[in-house]
């Protein structure tokens, strides 16, 4: 079976000096598909002029901001537990701090646990109301354990209070693909695209949803178009590589698995997937290296 895979979500977390920056979040199998993350903070959008921001100079103390900050420095590299840490501390030194609830559980999230996240996206929306990034967050805690009613509901209200939150829209349009409206998806890939046109992901899951609907030429412009904003983006290359693959053009599907692999060489779909394209060539013995190496990075 062929293996596609898009990415899930933006986790929107705050900085205390007004910047919000968005991270992708990571990895859920749903039937053939997997969803995945790029962690190259350069290439995620970042998402400006929310008035739920408040200038740490006006209102936090220095120590608050600094503590703060460098959980957002830790959050940023990936290195989730010390920026938990962090916002720990922030939360002791100031109990009200909602941005630091919304960023504690958007490190949560990214580790997988969802149960946490929740409770302190909760917590930020009783001490904000109208911190959209915050029901945003909520929205992919929820889409990420299959509640996408709930899910949307959240998004909704996050793009009620700011309609220009492009991650919003792109994080319903993921929740509606779930329940498997793909023509809703669509659309809100598409409000994501009219406002953040640099969100790679957003064309990689519209082409997704256009190669499930069987149109494969758009499908492989999104792609391209995503591997035009992010040339190391993985997943794109092996989404490109499954469309060719079923147009029957097994060389640039190899091509393309190739370069997935170049870029990240733990990728077990993308291996899956060109042991196909080698079986489908009668190359049994290539085909049968890249099962192996699929099954060694992914046993399940």
């Amino acid at each position: 079976m062929k293996k596609v895979c898009m990415s899930l979500c933006f986790i929107t977390v705050v900085c205390l000096l007004g910047v919000y920056l968005s991270s992708c979040a990571k990895d859920i199998n749903s039937s053939s598909l997997n969803s995945t993350y790029s962690s190259d903070v350069d290439n995620n959008p970042v998402v400006s002029g929310s008035n739920s921001s408040t200038s740490a100079n006006n209102t936090y103390s220095s120590d608050v901001v600094e503590i703060f900050n460098r959980g957002l420095a830790y959050y940023e590299k990936g290195d989730y537990e010390n920026a938990i840490a962090e916002y720990n501390r922030a939360i002791e030194i100031n109990p009200k701090l909602a941005e630091a609830y919304l960023n504690r559980g958007a490190a949560y999230v990214l580790m997988v646990d969802n149960e946490r996240a929740i409770a302190d996206l909760n917590r930020a929306i009783e001490i904000n109301p109208k911190l959209a990034e915050a029901y945003n967050g909520r929205g992919f805690a929820y889409g990420a354990i299959g509640d996408y009613e709930r899910a949307i509901a959240d998004l909704n209200r996050a793009i009620e209070i700011n309609p220009k939150l492009a991650v919003a829209y792109f994080n319903r349009g993921n929740a509606y693909d779930g329940l498997g409206d793909k023509e809703r998806a669509i659309a809100d890939y598409n409000r994501a695209l009219e406002i953040n046109p640099k969100l790679a992901d957003a064309y990689n899951n519209r082409g997704l949803a256009y190669f499930h609907l069987g149109d494969k030429e758009r499908a492989i412009a999104d792609y391209n178009r995503a591997i035009e904003i992010n040339p190391k983006y993985a997943e794109a290359y092996n989404n490109r590589g499954a469309a060719y693959s079923d147009m029957g053009d097994k060389e640039r599907a190899i091509a393309d698995y190739n370069r997935a692999l170049e870029i990240n060489p733990k990728y077990a779909e993308a291996y899956n997937n060109r042991g196909n394209a080698y079986y489908k060539m009668g190359d049994n013995e290539r085909a049968i290296a890249d099962y192996t190496r699929a099954i060694e990075i992914n046993p399940k």
